[in-house]
């Protein structure tokens, strides 16, 4: 019967062991490792059974005893070492090493070989009767995977949502955030480039020994466009590689972009207005319009605006190349100072009717993205009073004295040769009259 007993006590014994299968106090199963609880009626079974029988050892283990001073009191009188010691209530029991160590309540720890618990490794949950290993196989290596790298972004650029201008030079700002709550990044290396032509940076790399988590860094380099930059977007790659505190390399780009906008000039240039100007008069003046910048204007146009002075229309040049120029007339009616529309003037002082006016000539224009533009000139001139009678008197005079002079001559030519003809056909006569009387006496 006692050996029945004790065979059955080792098979059990080996089945809890290949299980990994506890039991506590309460006659509760639970799994932890390879660590083996005993309740107090599998230890009296033990206890029952006669030493002489259960066989020898070829080694036989030290106990240990650790005390656990807030739960569970030394005992005093300690079990004689024997070849296979079994827990007390209170204790349990590693079969790895065969160490008895404290229970704690009900919040039992996970014993390893060494008899030391690792602080953070994950718990495993066990239900009566079932245990379950899904977390008892993590590693601390397992563990240094879950560490994030952290991470660099560019928060900002001052250069975003602006124009730079051909032919100049700006300081921009970058701003870079380390990203990270609670990790460092150390030697930080930026590389600025482009492939748009044209573009220069004062500084092409930076370097920052370390960010703190969610540190920023301010960055400023000078960018310069040249002259002959093709206008329209250009694209800068920022391009960063840095250390986490493991000294694993990172490597990450970041990209922004901004507008290069070529120079709009053009030159206008009119014929002057002539010092004196007569009232009721039309002044006809040429306009001519210049496009110098290196990219086309658009919807270009010149108008008058002045005391006494109304264009007749506005002279519409409509877009224009780059290099070009265009051309027009615009005809103006001069009016009078007191005037305020074209023919309708309610002045009856001629001291405040005529005299010195000022005005300008405006030339108004566009660029590709709608932005106006403008250039203007100022003149000045004097209005006279009418001369249209003046004028009606003096045409017809000028023009009878010359038709009256040429008459004249004509007259005195016409004169003169039918004198002269005269005075040959009387001298033919007087030959023939000599001739007559020679002939005569002869023939007497």
């Amino acid at each position: 019967m006692k050996k029945g007993r004790l065979a059955a006590g080792i098979f059990i014994l080996c089945l809890q062991s290949i299980a990994g299968t506890q039991w506590n106090i309460a006659g509760e199963q639970k799994a932890y490792g390879a660590e083996l609880f005993a309740d107090e009626g599998s230890s009296e079974n033990f206890v029952d059974q006669e030493s002489s029988v259960m066989p020898e050892p070829t080694v036989v283990p030290e106990i240990t005893m650790i005390p656990e001073p807030t739960f569970a009191p030394v005992p005093t009188d300690a079990p004689d070492p024997s070849p296979c010691p079994l827990p007390t209530p209170g204790f349990s029991l590693n079969i790895e090493n065969l160490n008895i160590y404290p229970e704690k309540g009900n919040q039992e720890e996970e014993l390893f070989g060494d008899g030391n618990g690792m602080e953070g490794d994950p718990e495993v949950q066990v239900s009566p009767g079932r245990a379950d290993f899904s977390g008892a196989g993590a590693s601390s290596g397992q563990k240094e995977e879950l560490i994030r790298q952290p991470k660099i972004l560019l928060e900002s650029c001052s250069l975003t949502g602006k124009n730079m201008e051909a032919g100049s030079s700006e300081e921009v700002e970058f701003v870079l955030k380390n990203k990270s709550s609670n990790q460092e990044i150390y030697n930080l290396k930026l590389v600025f480039s482009t492939e748009t032509p044209g573009i220069q940076f004062e500084k092409n790399s930076f370097y920052f020994e370390k960010i703190s988590p969610g540190g920023r860094i301010n960055v400023l380099n000078r960018i310069r466009a040249a002259v002959d930059i093709k206008e329209g977007t250009v694209p800068i790659t920022l391009s960063f590689e840095y250390e986490d505190k493991k000294g694993t390399s990172v490597a990450g780009t970041e990209k922004m972009e901004f507008l290069v906008k070529q120079k709009i000039w053009a030159n206008l240039d009119c014929d002057n207005l002539p010092a004196e100007v007569y009232s009721t008069d039309t002044v006809n003046m040429g306009i001519r319009v210049q496009n110098v910048s290196r990219t086309g204007i658009f919807n270009a146009r010149v108008a008058l605006e002045g005391t006494g002075m109304f264009p007749k229309e506005e002279i519409f040049l409509g877009n224009m190349d780059a290099g070009t120029e265009s051309t027009g007339t615009m005809r103006i009616f001069v009016g009078t100072r007191t005037m305020e529309t074209s023919g309708r003037d309610e002045g009856t002082d001629e001291k405040e009717m005529y005299g010195n006016v000022t005005g300008k000539i405006t030339l108004r224009y566009e660029d590709g993205e709608g932005k106006h533009y403008e250039q203007v000139r100022e003149y000045e001139t004097k209005i006279q009073k009418p001369r249209l009678q003046t004028l009606n008197i003096e045409k017809p005079k000028k023009a009878n004295s010359w038709w009256y002079s040429v008459a004249a001559a004509a007259a005195c030519g016409m004169i003169c040769l039918i004198l002269l003809l005269m005075h040959r056909i009387r001298k033919q006569k007087i030959l023939l009259e000599e001739m007559r009387q020679e002939v005569s006496g002869g023939k007497m």
